[in-house]
C-alpha cells in the first residue's frame, strides 16, 4: 500500500481553513473524540466519512488522501478568502449558471492539481498522481 497523506492534510486543512474540531464533529455526526482518533491515527476513517470530509474542503479525495497539501501554501493561496468568493459568487447565480460555474471550477481544480504533479517532478519529487514516484527514463 502507497504512504497517504491523509492525517497531515486533515491536520492542515483544519488549521488553514479556520475549521474547528467540533465544527468537523457535527458535520461528521461524530464525536469530537473520535476525530481526535482519526488526526492521532487510532481510528480509520470509513469511506463515507472519507467522502464527506472531501465534499466539505471541496478536495478531490485523491488529493485528500495522496496530495502533500502542506507543500500548496507555497502558492500563497488564501483558501479560506476563496472560498468565501465562491459562497458570494454561488449566491447571485441561476442554477444553469452554478452547474457551469461548478463545471469550470472543477475543471480549474484538475488543472492545478496537474500543475503541482508537474512542479513535483520538476523539483525531483515527481509522483505518478497516484503518490508513487515516478520512473525515471
Amino acid at each position: 500500500m502507497s504512504k497517504t497523506n491523509l492525517l497531515p492534510n486533515l491536520k492542515f486543512l483544519l488549521e488553514s481553513r479556520g475549521v474547528s474540531v467540533t465544527k468537523l464533529s457535527n458535520i461528521l455526526s461524530v464525536s469530537r473524540n473520535v476525530i481526535y482518533n482519526y488526526l492521532s491515527g487510532e481510528n480509520e476513517m470509513g469511506s463515507d466519512k472519507l467522502v464527506a470530509i472531501a465534499e466539505f474542503f471541496k478536495v478531490s479525495l485523491d488529493v485528500l488522501i495522496y496530495k502533500d497539501l502542506e507543500k500548496t501554501k507555497d502558492l500563497k493561496i488564501d483558501l479560506p478568502k476563496l472560498e468565501k468568493r465562491r459562497a458570494t459568487v454561488e449566491d447571485v447565480l441561476s442554477q444553469s449558471q452554478k452547474d457551469t460555474y461548478e463545471s469550470l471550477i472543477d475543471h480549474l481544480q484538475a488543472h492545478i492539481n496537474n500543475l503541482q504533479i508537474e512542479v513535483d517532478r520538476l523539483k525531483g519529487n515527481g509522483t505518478n498522481g497516484n503518490g508513487a514516484k515516478e520512473a525515471n527514463a
